[in-house]
């Protein structure tokens, strides 16, 4: 039951770290980027602390740190509906303003949008969904990378359509996932979180190959 406390409580002192650092520079995206890499390297460092001292390996909590839909239950449900039912319909709410964060911030503010004010709420909804989802599966980040992207691709930029097709592309990839890291090796299972990097890292790496080459042409 500490579990979701803990997993918020790290996001939020994270996430604090990186708004406060990146505040003077109106939350722009390229230096929020470049600070959580630089935090999310700090954790790293801190897990691979644990994992040498022998505290977590072969435990479950060396589990949860891959990213596994093992041994969950409906409590874990319970949890991540609880965050859903909360932070969905704030971000529903808050949409038609991220869907101007597409232009620069000149011409946002030139539209009467409080540009820092608003990636601020954009990113704490984002960080307590994501600490909400990590409480309850572990690290699976790359979903939260391809899903978006590949229905962006399909339906441009509209926030509200973006945030229902993404969930429903995101939670359909971890079912394959986990059906296909139960099945492939059975009865060895594949983590969720190592099958969803195998499949996604490539996939990253040819988006940010396309993005060059269309900005080379």
């Amino acid at each position: 039951y500490m579990l979701p406390i803990a997993a918020i409580a790290g996001a939020a002192v994270s996430a604090a770290v990186i708004f406060f650092l990146s505040w003077n520079k109106h939350l722009n995206p390229s230096v929020v980027i470049l600070l959580g890499i630089a935090v999310s390297a700090i954790g790293s460092a801190g897990i691979q602390v644990l994992i040498i001292q022998g505290s977590l390996w072969g435990s479950t909590g060396y589990i949860w740190l891959t990213g596994s839909t093992y041994a969950r239950n409906w409590a874990q449900v319970a949890t991540i509906l609880a965050f859903l039912l909360v932070l969905l319909p704030v971000a529903w709410w808050l949409a038609r303003r991220f869907d101007l964060l597409v232009f620069d911030d000149s011409s946002a503010m030139g539209l009467g949008l409080p540009v820092r004010r608003t990636r601020l709420w954009a990113m704490v909804v984002g960080v307590l969904l994501a600490g909400g989802a990590v409480a309850c599966v572990g690290t699976i980040g790359f979903i939260g990378l391809i899903a978006p992207h590949i229905v962006r691709t399909l339906i441009g930029h509209h926030v509200r359509r973006s945030i229902v097709l993404s969930s429903i592309l995101g939670a359909v990839m971890l079912v394959l996932a986990d059906t296909i890291g139960r099945t492939v090796l059975a009865p060895t299972e594949i983590p969720s979180g190592l099958l969803i990097a195998l499949i996604g890292a490539p996939y990253f790496l040819y988006l940010m190959y396309r993005s060059n080459k269309s900005k080379s042409v």
